[in-house]
């Protein structure tokens, strides 16, 4: 499909403001000649300094971000050279409560302990809830030859406005310490990044969770803020790092 066929939100970033220009059907490039359009069949992440807003061809002298609008449906399948990611369902209930039942395995997740099948099923739900409510979205990590769920990972909370999302996992204790992770995430911020064209991404940390900082740090994300109490759960506040990642494409952009 065209590019200028399917709905973006546009952005107009300056130096010193941001306008919001809403709901767009297209964009087009340096090359516009009077009274003609554009039609970029290749949907990749290039910025235009142009964008078609209601039928008038609005020029400006700003870096235009677009994100596209979250639509989950169908179900995003993502693949890598070891991994499934898939949707989950009801018959993940045994390992979702394996993993979300685990409180060693939840300690630095801020949410509740699952103790029965009951609770599982009520994650599971809530979790395609959200996908099907195109809200958030997230995975189930499976390995290639087996369809069972190993982890979960995703979109737990986006900013839509600010073209950003954080990125949250967790993956069952046997399977720890063999980068399955790590490959999940990378799968995850192409599809963040490349489809959903993100401009950044965010990682919350608990400041003692050391494998999870050095997991987000490997994938090129930077430190950037430290929240003080920023977290109650398990009776107590605690201090949380926050990451970023910043999409490639956007950064060379602003670059040049």
């Amino acid at each position: 499909m065209p590019l200028n066929k399917q709905l973006y939100k546009c952005t107009a970033v300056g130096n010193s403001t941001k306008q919001s220009f809403g709901q767009i059907k297209g964009i087009i490039g340096k090359g516009l000649k009077k009274g003609g359009g554009a039609e970029h069949e290749k949907a990749n992440s290039s910025l235009f300094p142009f964008c078609w807003y209601k039928g008038i061809v609005i020029a400006l002298p700003a870096i235009l971000i677009f994100m596209k609008e979250l639509n989950f449906t169908p179900f995003p399948v993502l693949e890598t050279e070891r991994l499934v990611l898939r949707n989950l369902s009801h018959n993940d209930v045994d390992e979702v409560l394996a993993i979300r039942g685990n409180e060693t395995t939840m300690q630095y997740i801020p949410r509740p302990v699952a103790r029965t099948k009951e609770d599982a099923l009520a994650v599971i739900d809530m979790i395609t809830g959200f996908t099907a409510r195109n809200e958030r979205i997230n995975w189930a990590i499976t390995e290639r030859g087996s369809d069972k769920l190993i982890g979960i990972i995703g979109y737990v909370n986006f900013k839509t406005e600010s073209h950003r999302a954080e990125v949250g996992y967790v993956l069952h204790h046997d399977h720890l310490r063999k980068g399955i992770t790590y490959e999940a995430l990378q799968a995850v911020l192409d599809y963040g990044f490349n489809v959903l064209q993100l401009h950044s991404v965010e990682a919350i940390i608990r400041l003692d969770n050391i494998a999870s900082a050095q997991l987000v740090e490997k994938a090129g994300f930077v430190r950037e803020a430290h929240f003080r109490d920023y977290i109650f759960h398990n009776g107590r506040y605690w201090d949380e790092y926050v990451y970023t990642l910043f999409n490639p494409v956007h950064n060379q952009q602003k670059n040049t």
